[in-house]
């Protein structure tokens, strides 16, 4: 009698285990799950003139996106929200590694529709001196693990020593 009450414990044990393990599962084999976060896309103005950005290139067959910048104010991209791995770099594998990004190709620069400065991609990594809108160095990127959403930004400031650059 002895004997069948060991062999039922075990058994019992054994079925508590196993529903522990199925309980528990998902959350035990899920050691090296990667966090994904949302990052937004940020021109900043540090002149004291309204910019007036244009993205893509400017012949017919390609669309241009544009918008306005108030002196030293900022602008969130609506469309350059891109959700990336905390493991990953947000500015060279996300925000110009996630097509179709209007911005891939050139970008350029208005005060009172004069053209002020023209940058011509593709993204690169330039010399830290090198303050270029392709240059994956002269962006910033910031995230916060704790905000509800859009945890991260990634900003790109353009400075008054911009003007007048028409770099490639």
């Amino acid at each position: 009698m002895r004997i069948i009450h060991i062999m039922i414990g075990h058994k019992i044990k054994w079925l508590f285990c196993l529903i522990i393990i199925c309980i528990n599962g998902c959350s035990l084999f899920n050691w090296d799950e990667v966090k994904e976060y949302d990052y937004d896309c940020i021109i900043s103005n540090a002149t004291n003139d309204t910019l007036e950005i244009t993205f893509g290139v400017d012949i017919a067959k390609y669309s241009i996106e544009s918008f306005s910048i108030l002196p030293n104010d900022n602008f969130i991209y609506e469309n350059g929200t891109f959700p990336i791995n905390e493991d990953k770099d947000p500015i060279t594998e996300g925000l110009f590694n996630e097509p179709p990004w209007p911005f891939v190709e050139q970008t350029r620069v208005y005060i009172n529709e004069k053209l002020v400065i023209k940058w011509l991609g593709p993204p690169r990594e330039m010399d830290d001196s090198i303050h270029h809108f392709y240059n994956y160095n002269s962006w910033e990127s910031f995230l916060d693990k704790n905000a509800k959403g859009h945890e991260g930004k990634v900003i790109f400031t353009i400075y008054e020593s911009d003007m007048g650059s028409i770099m490639e």
